[in-house]
């Protein structure tokens, strides 16, 4: 096997076994509004999960919501900007 086909295929499965990737999705809504998440994967943390205290707000890589327009839904009004995408642990 040559040099460059060895150096090929070793970097395939770094690629393949590496699993965090930069991903962002942009949709533009009804309202004209483009609404960008933009994000990393990452395999599921169950132990960090389970150590974050109840009422804690935890974002995995950091994961943000950016609006180029202010949006609205029924009585709730989202001003354009750029948002942390997370949640909030409510229980055990």
């Amino acid at each position: 096997m040559t040099a460059t086909a060895t150096l090929t295929m070793l970097t395939a499965v770094a690629a393949i076994a590496h699993p965090h990737f930069n991903k962002t999705v942009t949709a533009k809504l009804p309202s004209g509004v483009d609404a960008t998440i933009t994000y990393n994967t990452t395999p599921a943390n169950e132990i960090r999960a389970t150590e974050a205290a109840v009422g804690t707000f935890v974002t995995p890589r950091r994961p943000t919501l950016k609006l180029s327009g202010e949006i609205k839904a029924g009585a709730v009004t989202v001003p354009a900007g750029e948002y942390t995408i997370g949640v909030i642990k409510n229980s055990e």
